[in-house]
Parts: structure tokens; sequence; C-alpha cells
């Protein structure tokens, strides 16, 4: 699970002198980077935002035809997507705002990469999924082959 974590530089005052705090200063900065919405959106639940714009340019091959621009199109994408992928994406995953929106999980965002890329590159994706469904029988093969032996302990998880 994804849990980042941030780190932003506040100075309370123009000489850095300690024990005085402009407090002017301090919220053009806390304004300046956004800190406010970022902490109204992660309270909230919502690990990933992004400008409508950004959002379409990136996942716009996820859609079968034209998408509209701004809110719109994005809502657009995000019915397709929760229509197509239902069970993995549901609609809750999903909000707008007047700017931007809002993805619930991490593991959404992480469908979403890999829908776009299956996509973008379906052969290369084919050969990664088998890389990987070949790394996956290689694991269970060992795993069999210490379970089967005597005289120990094996903890599988």
């Amino acid at each position: 699970r994804c849990t980042p974590h941030y780190i932003r530089c506040i100075k309370p005052n123009e000489v850095k002198a300690p024990m005085k705090m402009d407090p002017k200063r301090v919220m053009h900065q806390v304004r300046y980077l956004g800190l406010i919405e970022n902490v109204k959106v992660r309270k909230s639940g919502y690990s990933y935002r992004a400008p409508y714009n950004v959002f379409l340019q990136r996942f716009h091959k996820l859609y079968p035809g034209q998408l509209s621009g701004g809110i719109a199109g994005a809502q657009q994408l995000a019915a397709h997507i929760s229509k197509k992928h239902g069970a993995e994406i549901p609609k809750s995953e999903w909000a707008f705002g007047t700017s931007k929106i809002f993805v619930s999980s991490p593991q959404t965002v992480f469908m979403l990469e890999e829908f776009r890329e299956e996509k973008e590159d379906p052969k290369g994706y084919a050969a990664k999924v088998r890389e990987h469904e070949k790394m996956e029988q290689a694991a269970q093969r060992m795993e069999a082959k210490v379970a089967t032996r005597g005289g120990g302990c094996c903890i599988v998880q």
C-alpha cells in the first residue's frame, strides 16, 4: 500500500530569527504551495488529483471515441471506465471538482496505468504479462519443492 509523505519548508520570517513569525508570510507560503487544498483532499480520502486536461491527455486512449474537453470529457471517460471495468473500478472511485478530477485509491490509478499501457503497446504488454506469469509459476514450483522436503518448517504467506 502506498503512503506518500511530503516535506514542505515554511520560512516564518525574513531574518531567520527563532521564535518570530510573520503570519502574512506564512499564509502566503501555505497558499502558494497548495497545502490547504492538499490537506482537504487527503482528509476526504482521495489519493490522486489532476486537472481535467492532464487526466484526459494521459488516459484518452481508454475511450473508444472522441472526448469533449474539461469536466464533461473527464466524466465521459470515468463513466466508460467504470462501465467497462465496474468490478475493479466502481463509480464511487471518482469525484469531480471545478477544475480537477479526484480518484480515491492508489490501486485504481495503478489499474488505469495498466489499461493505458495495454492499449498503447499490446505486444509489449502481452510480453510483460507472460513474463510475470512465468515468474509466478517459478515461485510456485520453488514453494512446492521447499514444502515437500521433510524435516523442516515452511511458512508460505
